[in-house]
């Protein structure tokens, strides 16, 4: 391999050609393992980094960003689900960004985040696992000696304060147990302090006295001489990681446990006092708290880890050096970037030329004899797009042969995969586009019927709209082949669907459509269950066009489509996105009750004025009773409607089941402890 390089006895090309994920990939961790890959040209065959927002950390860190093996996975850690990728190794560097006065939240956060982690790597086929813990988990150090990892970890239960250190060793527990179920091994670093690139100056206290000494402001020290840190560059700490997870796959036992940090212990005192001096800087350094006498030595004892390699750690004044020109750097940026638009990555046209990848997601029922024709036509049309693409196809309880025919496509494209429900559920395509966009991983996703009415050739369109600038776009139907009844009842039902809605929807629009990332994730975000994506995706707004096609009739089966159809979706589209219907029936009701008024008055006034004129006969009351009855019916019918809807959401019934996995030809059953299951984001 080119440009290759031996680090210690361990010989990190063996990372060329490897999938790796890595959860916490966005922040201080995650970051300098992606710039010692890039910086060292290790060449991995793909890296994929969790993220809550890929576009903010593309704008934000566009350098690291320039590499063709990076992907993102964008998604909460608490609710991480495995992509239906397979990886080599996983490393799960996810810190909390909880507020740590939130207890609750943040433990939740790092052991529900674990084991969501842990699910991922067993399904991904993971040969090495590095879990990131903390020295946070050991108890107070009053001696000046490192903490080992046999010494006493923290075990008072009734302080919150403890929650972080509590939550870390609860993660290690879990990933211990992994191991006697799984085949991967696991390895947990307790990582101390460290510096370098991307530290922030308030998290150690060597990036705030930098930092102060860089513009000599004064720096005032208030621990005491008894309190002892020390530090490890962050490139040590990037090739030690990767040096253990290249060993761990080769070492006997299934689990351990190391500390990762400097041995080299000072006080902070101490500390402030050498920065300054390093950076000639002429800032004072005042300890007003120096003669407490109190010890906190927060240091590793590293014997065990460096037993293993042979890589000797930077001095300290390389450390501070490192820092020092990330901040320098980080200061021209910033100038540069306020100065220079044209270097923001936010610009249109860098984000529009990112626009590379797609998932296509069909809906399938029943549709043996189509999905064939549909895969071919797809891979033809996306390969000519030159986009990187998976096709994923959903099939909502079909009772034929379709399993074996998405079976058979994945055997022979790995970009092919499928998933199937439990049952076929009642929302039909809605449930299996939701399903789809929960687990699809490109820029963008494609929604189309798996029965070939949606022709595959229209997403070449779609694609040049999208690359254009657009964020959604959709098909609209301008004609179709179908029977007469059903072509006017669509156009009634999009005309009143646009009338009655409290949002613009496009005309003979079905769900035929492009929709980028940021619209699926936010239609992801919503909490329905009763969903409508036609309505969920005018909702979100965002740029939109429409793109007019002819809607051919079936190739294969018969259209289940009919008159009570039409009339059930025209009711999900008009009470899931309109309150129109309670506003009428309100201002009927006012009208109604001023007009009867009056009528009594009138009565009133004729009766006593002239009795003889005053109507005779039951006739006008029965019609009446039978107006006033009819309309109460159809308002109690209508609030029926609307609470019947608030029924179904509140029972938070999942909206599908996930039965069966299909991936590289093999079929494989989903459990519902080992990933979210029709839960949206």
């Amino acid at each position: 391999m080119a440009n290759a390089i031996n680090l210690g006895k361990i010989d990190l090309t063996l990372l060329s050609g490897k999938r790796i994920f890595i959860t916490g990939g966005t922040g201080f961790f995650g970051k300098n393992l992606l710039k010692f890959l890039i910086e060292q040209q290790l060449n991995p065959s793909c890296v994929t980094i969790l993220t809550r927002n890929e576009q903010k950390f593309r704008q934000q860190n566009p350098e690291l960003c320039a590499v063709s093996w990076l992907s993102f996975e964008q998604a909460d850690i608490r609710e991480l689900s495995w992509n239906h990728q397979e990886y080599d190794y996983f490393i799960h560097a996810a810190t909390s960004v909880v507020n740590q006065a939130d207890s609750a939240t943040l433990f939740d956060e790092i052991v529900l985040g674990t084991k969501h982690a842990l699910a991922f790597a067993k399904l991904a086929g993971v040969k090495s696992f590095i879990n990131i813990s903390s020295g946070a988990v050991y108890q107070l150090n009053t001696t000046l000696h490192g903490l080992t990892e046999n010494s006493p970890l923290v075990t008072q239960l009734d302080n919150a304060k403890n929650t972080y250190a509590l939550a870390k060793i609860s993660s290690e527990h879990l990933a211990y147990l992994a191991t006697q179920t799984s085949a991967f091994k696991v390895t947990t670093l307790r990582c101390f302090c460290f510096a370098g690139a991307y530290l922030e100056p308030s998290h150690f206290a060597i990036g705030e006295f930098v930092q102060k000494a860089l513009n000599n402001e004064d720096i005032v020290v208030q621990a005491g001489a008894g309190i002892y840190r020390s530090y490890l560059a962050v490139t040590d700490l990037a090739q030690q990681i990767f040096e253990v997870l290249i060993l761990a796959t080769v070492r006997a036992s299934s689990y351990e446990v190391y500390n990762l940090g400097s041995a080299d212990a000072l006080s902070l005192p101490e500390l402030a006092h050498k920065v300054v001096a390093i950076l000639g800087s002429n800032s004072k350094v005042t300890t007003p708290n120096l003669a407490t006498s109190s010890v906190n030595y927060y240091v590793p004892n590293v014997d065990k880890l460096q037993g293993l390699l042979s890589s000797i750690p930077k001095s300290l004044a390389a450390i501070i050096t490192e820092t020092v020109d990330y901040y320098r750097e980080l200061a021209i940026k910033t100038e540069r970037d306020e100065i220079s638009p044209e270097f923001d990555i936010s610009n249109q046209s860098e984000v529009l030329a990112r626009r590379t990848s797609l998932s296509v997601i069909v809906a399938c029922y029943n549709d043996e004899q189509a999905i064939p024709i549909m895969a071919e036509r797809l891979v033809a049309v996306l390969t000519k797009c030159n986009l990187d693409y998976e096709i994923i196809f959903v099939s909502n309880g079909s009772n034929d042969n379709s399993i074996q025919v998405i079976q058979e496509l994945s055997r022979q494209n790995r970009r092919i995969c499928g998933v199937t429900h439990s049952r076929s559920f009642e929302q039909t395509s809605q449930a299996s586009f939701l399903n789809g966009m929960e687990l699809s991983t490109k820029q963008a996703c494609v929604l189309l019927d798996g029965d070939l009415q949606d022709p595959p050739e229209m997403i070449e369109l779609f694609v040049a709209k999208w690359q254009a600038g657009y964020d959604i776009v959709y098909g609209v139907r301008h004609k179709r082949e179908a029977p007469l009844f059903v072509q006017i009842g669509s156009k009634v039902f999009y005309r009143l669907f646009d009338k009655l809605s409290s949002v613009r929807m496009p005309h003979d629009a079905g769900d035929f459509s492009l929709i980028d990332r940021r619209a699926v994730d936010w239609m992801l975000a919503t909490q329905e269950h009763d969903v409508l994506i036609r309505g969920m995706r005018a909702y979100v707004g965002f740029k939109h066009i429409g793109i007019k096609y002819f809607r051919p009739e079936r190739m294969f089966g018969k259209s289940s489509n009919n008159f009570f159809k039409l009339i059930m979706w025209l009711k999900k589209g008009i009470f899931s996105y309109s309150r129109r219907p309670l506003d009428w029936m309100t201002t009927t009701g006012f009208c109604l009750v001023g007009i009867s008024s009056l009528l009594a008055v009138v009565q009133i006034i004729i009766r006593v004025f002239e009795p003889a004129a005053t109507p005779h006969g039951v006739t006008t009351l029965m019609l009446l009773i039978m107006f006033f009855g009819s309309f109460s019916i159809l308002a109690i019918s209508i609030l029926g409607e609307y609470i019947a809807k608030i029924v179904e959401e509140t029972k938070s019934r999942p909206i599908f089941i996930r039965d069966k996995i299909i991936k590289n030809g093999q079929v494989n059953y989903v459990f519902r402890n080992a990933q979210q299951i029709g839960k949206k984001n």
